[in-house]
């Protein structure tokens, strides 16, 4: 007795997790749902499990029990009395065979139902998911379409305001994209700065070069910490004969505290201007350390104006994002808008705190 209430509990058991995952498939609560078919489908293959046990506890007690009757048939003693106590535990037997026979194939069928039900709610994710990532990937590749066509427009502004003497596409090669770079042109136009410090030189170099052309004096000081990046970009600038108002400057990375961190940042110069109109962060590479960029304000923020501009470059990386909200808290910075995602533009207020 104890084993058959063993078996209804277990049935039992897989009925009420059937009807848990048909109640959560109502609610649509689909990975409860799952999981309620799951345990169901554990559940039932467990009772299955002691159901076919029983058949073979079963079916060796009535091949022994024959085989005893067997050996009475051939006995010469009397042992009828024995003999129909042996055939009605056959019989009984072969009841509890048969009855156990059908509970196993309703199992079984119940089983199959909840397999045939999981592998359609899974059909139904993986077609949902489908229509997501189709939905995701249209949403993307049009973005992506206007952003390479913002690019193109910027890149031909770019050439048809200041021609290079070399193909234009190897403007891609630089850190600056051509959006970036047509911003900090435009940003130039508008300030008219006296003093520009660039941190990492390169053909952004020459673009600013040829805003400020019209200025006296070295306007823009660019640091750069590799003497082989210093000598293309004075060689790119003496082609443009735009060298006349840049001043290159040799800048290695040394070690840079900041509160309780170090950082490998640049080796200021004595030739810094003492007052920064736009700064322009597009170095250390990011490949320096984390947050490599992060010394820029605390070395230079009291060089800044009032009213000073810091873009920060590549601004669509963690690191970036991070240092941004960090000047922000920490120096009381304000945001401006950008036309480009890989830029951040922040402004020091007019009247210092």
């Amino acid at each position: 007795m104890r084993s058959w209430g063993r078996k209804a509990g277990l049935a039992a058991a897989a009925a009420t997790s059937f009807a848990a995952a048909a109640i959560l498939d109502h609610l649509d609560l689909e990975m409860a749902g799952l999981v309620a078919l799951l345990v169901g489908i554990a559940v039932g293959g467990l009772a299955l499990a002691v159901a076919l046990k029983r058949i073979g506890d079963t079916l060796t007690q009535t091949r022994t029990t024959t085989r005893l009757v067997q050996q009475l048939q051939r006995s010469s003693a009397g042992a009828e009395t024995l003999l129909r106590s042996a055939e009605s535990e056959i019989a009984t037997l072969r009841g509890q065979v048969e009855l156990t026979t059908h509970a196993v194939k309703e199992g079984a069928a119940q089983q199959e139902r909840l397999l045939v039900t999981l592998q359609r709610r899974l059909d139904d994710l993986d077609r949902r998911e489908r229509k997501t990532a189709e939905r995701w990937s249209t949403r993307a590749i049009a973005t992506q379409q206007s952003e390479m066509l913002q690019e193109i427009e910027a890149l031909l502004r770019l050439r048809d305001e200041f021609p290079l003497r070399f193909d234009s596409p190897l403007l891609w090669k630089f850190a600056l994209s051509p959006r970036g770079m047509w911003q900090v042109v435009n940003l130039v136009r508008d300030r008219r700065p006296a003093a520009i410090v660039e941190l990492g030189s390169g053909l952004s170099t020459l673009y600013l070069s040829r805003c400020v052309a019209e200025q006296p004096g070295p306007v823009i000081h660019s640091l750069e910490h590799s003497l082989e990046y210093l000598e293309s970009t004075r060689q790119l600038l003496e082609l443009h004969e735009a060298a006349g108002n840049v001043r290159l400057i040799h800048a290695p990375l040394i070690d840079t505290t900041i509160g309780d961190q170090t950082f490998s940042w640049y080796q200021l110069p004595a030739t810094l201007p003492a007052r920064i109109d736009l700064l322009l962060v597009d170095g250390p590479p990011g490949d320096t350390g984390p947050l490599a960029r992060l010394p820029a304000m605390a070395s230079l923020t009291e060089r800044l104006r009032p009213g000073a501009v810091i873009v920060l470059d590549d601004a669509h990386r963690a690191d970036e994002r991070e240092i941004a909200a960090s000047w922000m808290r920490d120096f009381g910075l304000r945001r401006s808008h950008s036309l480009t995602p890989r830029q951040v533009i922040l402004e020091r207020p007019p009247i210092a705190d």
